[in-house]
């Protein structure tokens, strides 16, 4: 089964057609034991990557953004696309692979994605830059936070999307980390 909705410039335009996509599908579920269902995300209209090399640097923001989070949620039919790092060059922009199905398990937390994922893009490919912290091995405790190495920041969340708190990055991360998708991810939407 594969979800394609249209291109979309904003996430909350991108829910609402998912939303519709979902209602129309039998019972499907996100949790991937059974079988392989992938969270692609396909990014567009960046130009500079069809003829280059997607950068390292991105694709390390990216994981440490969206790949580690997804992937604790990850089931066990993903196979070689649960691993980070994975991108698949188009001629629009690229795919990336790595994200588990869970992003798409309810209307938030797919919106929080997607919103996590743009404003990084944006970020990233600004002609400023983006700079964020990871956590690493033996990183100072944090109330409510599971840290594992190479995943970005609470801080990092909060300046990529100023907007957001960090009850809404905790609740995000927390469903991953939880694993936290229904039986079905259709109710939900």
């Amino acid at each position: 089964l594969e979800l394609r909705p249209g291109v979309h410039p904003h996430a909350m335009s991108m829910v609402k057609e998912l939303r519709g996509l979902i209602k129309k599908c039998p019972p499907i579920s996100t949790k991937g034991d059974k079988f392989s269902l992938g969270g692609h995300i396909h990014i567009g209209g960046i130009t500079s990557f069809v003829e280059e090399r997607i950068p390292g640097e991105l694709l390390e923001a990216l994981d440490a953004f969206i790949g580690i989070p997804t992937s604790w949620a990850n089931g066990k039919a993903r196979g070689k696309y649960g691993k980070l790092g994975q991108v698949e060059k188009k001629p629009y922009g690229f795919e990336y692979r790595s994200p588990s199905s869970a992003w798409v398990d309810n209307p938030k937390i797919a919106t929080l994605t997607l919103q996590f994922m743009w404003q990084l893009l944006v970020k990233a490919c600004g002609k400023m830059g983006f700079e964020y912290e990871v956590y690493e091995i033996g990183s100072p405790k944090e109330e409510g936070i599971v840290k594992t190495p190479g995943l970005a920041t609470i801080e990092s969340f909060k300046s990529l999307h100023n907007g957001k708190t960090r009850e809404d990055i905790i609740e995000w991360l927390g469903f991953f980390r939880e694993k936290r998708q229904t039986l079905t991810c259709n109710e939900n939407w």
